[in-house]
């Protein structure tokens, strides 16, 4: 979908988003043959890199733990050069 509407107008043009950055670990780690693809979709803007690798309570993870939150995320952005910007958190009322 990417590649059909990348010339669109900006704000047109298809971008998955994951929210998380999970997904694309377990794509990563499943398809080696695909990485190359995955740093070029986004180079492109055609795949929303996020920070956190689920959506959790933050405020129960200890500091080590959020360190590996990101870790997934850092190592993209080295790769790629494209920075993450976006945190998504969602609280389920009653959780914390």
């Amino acid at each position: 979908m990417a590649e059909k509407t990348k010339d669109f107008l900006s704000g047109a043009r298809f971008v998955w988003n994951p929210e998380v950055s999970w997904p694309l670990e377990r794509l990563w780690e499943s398809n080696p043959e695909k990485r190359e693809g995955l740093i070029d979709a986004i180079k492109k803007g055609q795949l929303s890199i996020d920070a956190s690798y689920l959506n959790l309570n933050t405020s129960i993870c200890s500091d080590e733990e959020l360190f590996h939150v990101f870790k997934f995320t850092r190592n993209i952005q080295k790769m790629s050069g494209v920075p993450s910007d976006v945190f998504q958190q969602f609280d389920i009322p009653g959780i914390s």
